[in-house]
């Protein structure tokens, strides 16, 4: 079951434990234009961007992606 995260009472879980937060856990707003900007519409999760640029960047665990954006950026 997917936890509903835009709900007011939503709390999210917390590996480690600290006295005082230090993220308050707000909405930030991202922006994207150009290739696969379109993977940055609506409301994710904070985890999901670092993916996602990643992906688009053609680094990390996609450096071996075959989507045309990479392959442009290859030069192959």
């Amino acid at each position: 079951m997917k936890e509903e995260t835009s709900k007011r009472d939503y709390q999210q879980e917390a590996a480690v434990y600290m006295k005082s937060e230090t993220h308050g856990g707000e909405d930030v707003s991202i922006y994207a234009k150009g290739p696969m900007s379109h993977l940055f519409e609506g409301t994710v999760e904070q985890s999901y961007i670092a993916h996602a640029m990643a992906y688009s960047a053609c680094i990390g665990p996609f450096d071996k992606t075959t989507h045309p954006s990479c392959e442009f950026e290859r030069g192959f």
